[in-house]
């Protein structure tokens, strides 16, 4: 996996993405961590799909968000089919035409769903200018490799698409069409005026890929010579590990914090509190886990930030190492996602060794404070 820039930047958050060939738990806990990563976007062949599961040891968030299938028609051996609409007109995107291009993208991608709209974390409003972004790229690109076509009825833009294409190859990357010329047959004619542009350059193949529940352009390129070549899964990670309005704590449990906590709450498991009992269980100098920490957030998040009123809408554990008695751990808490307009908050804390910097443990809390909004 790899640091993605782009979509980091979209959605100020830190993203890295990859496509595997089969899942390792243990090698994407150490990158995710190891980048502090908030979302992970993973890609993996459908033929492994149901190995997803086993991303619970990761110990991290994770959802699928999408199928992305992929068709290939074979161009060496396939003649493209004449245009159904003749006088329509294919030209290259000009810097003119860039603003005509983005009101198209508005148009054609407003609703359109993806693996970024399934996941909850990511700002949907900013999904729209990735489209954007992704067909400017290749407006203006200066790659002898990449294209973008503009087509045209008399002097409006009715379509566009984007490629890439190098050697014998090539791929339609993302094109669309006009919802007013949805039924007039302009889609068909973008696939066969591509399909009969790069056979004349040479190419052999041309591929292109949608999400699975995108049936009507999938029915078309089946009309158009294409067949379904292979599949991806692909997996969201929702680490959230990144710095978000973090507050840092120090702790260093003590035995007597432990026996206090315990009597307190109401938990007298003597593996927490009693070292002959914890000793018997091979747990000697270990603290409980989920008690000490959870009265720790308790503490801050009713008195600190959020602040007073703050209630607990859920909140999930992960222990990876355990808490020694005597030894310091570093608390970072951070607020990666807050909408204020509904006082609502989604809490991250890591909780490191102080020395070693090792995660022990990860808390995921999703908070109320209906105050919070009046209180700024």
């Amino acid at each position: 996996m790899n640091y993605s820039e782009i979509e980091s930047n979209r959605f100020n958050l830190r993203i890295l993405r990859g496509t595997q060939e089969s899942l390792d738990p243990q090698a994407i806990s150490h990158i995710i961590d190891a980048e502090r990563a908030d979302v992970a976007i993973i890609r993996i062949p459908a033929t492994e799909q149901h190995t997803v599961h086993i991303l619970d040891r990761t110990g991290f968030p994770y959802i699928c968000a999408d199928n992305l299938v992929y068709y290939a028609c074979d161009l060496a051996t396939y003649t493209p089919k004449p245009l159904r609409n003749a006088h329509l007109k294919f030209v290259p995107c000009s810097d003119a035409e860039y603003g005509a291009l983005n009101v198209l993208v508005d148009k054609c991608f407003t609703d359109y769903t993806n693996h970024y709209y399934s996941n909850p974390v990511l700002d949907k409003t900013d999904i729209l200018a990735g489209y954007k972004e992704w067909a400017l790229k290749y407006a203006t690109s200066n790659s002898p490799t990449q294209t973008c076509l503009l087509v045209k009825r008399g002097d409006t833009v009715i379509a566009f698409s984007t490629y890439r294409f190098e050697g014998n190859e090539c791929e339609i990357i993302l094109n669309g069409v006009a919802p007013e010329e949805s039924r007039a047959g302009v889609y068909s004619d973008l696939v066969r005026f591509a399909q009969a542009h790069f056979k004349g350059l040479g190419c052999k193949t041309m591929i292109v890929s949608t999400q699975v529940q995108n049936y009507a352009v999938q029915k078309v390129w089946a009309r158009e010579g294409f067949q379904l070549a292979y599949a991806y899964t692909t997996v969201h990670i929702n680490a959230l590990l990144g710095e978000h309005d973090t507050r840092a704590l120090t702790i260093t449990p003590t035995q007597e914090e432990i026996n206090a906590i315990g009597q307190t709450r109401g938990d007298m498991n003597p593996i927490h509190f009693d070292i002959e009992a914890a000793l018997a269980q091979g747990l000697e100098g270990k603290t409980t886990h989920g008690l000490l920490i959870n009265n720790i957030l308790s503490r801050y998040y009713g008195t600190e930030y959020p602040g007073d009123g703050t209630i607990f809408a859920g909140y999930s554990y992960r222990f990876f190492k355990p808490l020694f008695i005597g030894q310091s751990y570093t608390c970072a808490i951070s607020f990666p996602i807050k909408n204020l307009t509904k006082g609502v908050f989604k809490s991250v804390v890591q909780v490191r060794n102080e020395a070693t910097g090792v995660l022990c443990a990860l808390v995921y809390v999703d908070l109320i404070n209906k105050r919070f909004v009046v209180h700024q």
